[in-house]
């Protein structure tokens, strides 16, 4: 009876405990950190100014205007002469479209490449997200085990102070209650750790007051190993950047061999001189290549065209790796916590608690029962902390979409 109302009392302090805390969402606290992420605002500034230089790339050029008079006068008569006349160049005419590709597969580029900024910010989030969840749980049970041992060890001094038990059954308690402790303090910290860095990651002010709730986790659906890897292949922003940046290179070279042709002006105007005679006048100024033929820039180009073919290459490797890795850790976390699940460390607790109330274990029976509901519950939460984070890992990888609630 005394046990039953013990649990019941905890259980009340937990939740109204929990009830004076406001819940912090998975769903707020990823807004919270794509709202503030300093590498995405660079990123989004990044877009803006390939924008710029797409609206640099598509304007045309303002034409020139001259003027020029001669007025002479000598012995005889004298003669004035005056023109007016607009030069426009003509080799804007076929760069401008190679240089406006060039601009638009950089944006395409650089939006590609925000995308993946986001989806590597999301699963970090909610990965530190879990383990404060985690931990904040594993915390809650610890905190339930020590307090019944702490009374139960006030309960055994009395006994000992009696004589009904031996010194070394009495340090025994001591000695797994001291256990318990560090057991709770090390979940606490990594509880605090996690809180610590989910305020880095959103802005919250005050982690310690952090209250999470379970997040979602919808496990990957792929058959096989194959299968993610494929879809990483198919749909990483990072490698389809990666393919843009190559296509924008390549019409950067473009850009380079036009810029070797020389420059050429067509002027033409209206000219008046002395004695009546006017009319039209034309010129073409054409540069003579004789020198300078944008060898340089055409080099730039395709050194550059070269290293994006061969990191593309890199890319997929890298994918195909990396993908493979975290399914493989992934069927692992997955594995070892579906058979660590299948013991029930709380219903083993209450009946070993049960047990000794009711006389039916002995002081040394208990001991072992509560250091094996510790060991137990601690290492739920790493396998659990594991197969999470295994899970996002891949989801991210993968390219697939991380789902927040199961409402989406």
């Amino acid at each position: 009876m005394r046990f039953t109302f013990l649990m019941i009392a905890l259980t009340l302090f937990s939740v109204s405990a929990v009830m004076g805390q406001s819940i912090f969402t998975l769903s707020e606290a990823v807004t919270l950190a794509l709202n503030n992420n300093i590498s995405l605002k660079k990123q989004q500034a990044a877009i803006k100014k390939a924008e710029s230089q797409l609206l640099q790339s598509g304007q045309f050029p303002n034409p020139l205007m001259s003027y020029s008079g001669e007025i002479l006068q000598g012995q005889g008569p004298g003669y004035e002469e005056w023109s007016i006349s607009g030069s426009y160049p003509l080799n804007y005419f076929w760069e401008r479209g190679t240089g406006i590709k060039a601009s638009e597969k950089t944006i395409e580029a650089q939006k590609l490449l925000l995308n993946h900024l986001l989806s590597e910010l999301t699963a970090k989030t909610v990965t530190v997200y879990s383990s404060h969840y985690i931990y904040q749980k594993l915390t809650q049970r610890l905190d339930t085990i020590y307090i019944k041992v702490k009374e139960l060890s006030e309960a055994v001094r009395n006994r000992l102070k009696e004589g009904d038990i031996s010194e070394y059954e009495m340090q025994r308690i001591l000695i797994e209650l001291q256990k318990i402790i560090a057991a709770k303090s090390d979940a606490a910290s990594r509880k605090r750790q996690a809180g610590n860095e989910l305020k880095l990651l959103t802005g919250k002010a005050n982690p310690d007051i952090i209250t999470t709730e379970k997040p979602f986790m919808r496990l990957p659906g792929y058959e096989g190993r194959d299968e993610a890897i494929l879809t990483g292949i198919e749909k990483r922003s990072d490698l389809a950047a990666a393919v843009i940046a190559a296509e924008g290179a390549e019409a950067d070279l473009s850009y380079n061999k036009l810029q070797s042709i020389p420059d050429i002006l067509l002027s033409a105007g209206y000219k008046k001189q002395t004695g009546d005679l006017s009319g039209t006048v034309f010129s073409l100024d054409v540069e003579i290549p004789l020198f300078n033929r944008n060898q340089s820039g055409i080099q730039q180009s395709e050194t550059e065209l070269s290293l994006l073919q061969s990191e593309i290459q890199y890319m997929k490797e890298k994918i195909r790796t990396e993908i493979a890795d975290a399914f493989d850790e992934y069927l692992a976390a997955n594995s070892l916590f579906t058979l660590h699940s299948q013991h029930d460390f709380r219903s083993l607790l209450t009946t070993i608690l049960f047990s000794y109330e009711s006389g039916e274990l002995s002081l040394v029976e208990l001991t072992d029962g509560l250091r094996t509901c510790v060991e137990g519950l601690t290492e739920e939460a790493r396998l659990e902390g594991a197969l999470y984070s295994s899970v996002y890992k891949l989801q991210q990888l993968s390219a697939a979409a991380i789902i927040l609630s199961s409402e989406e």
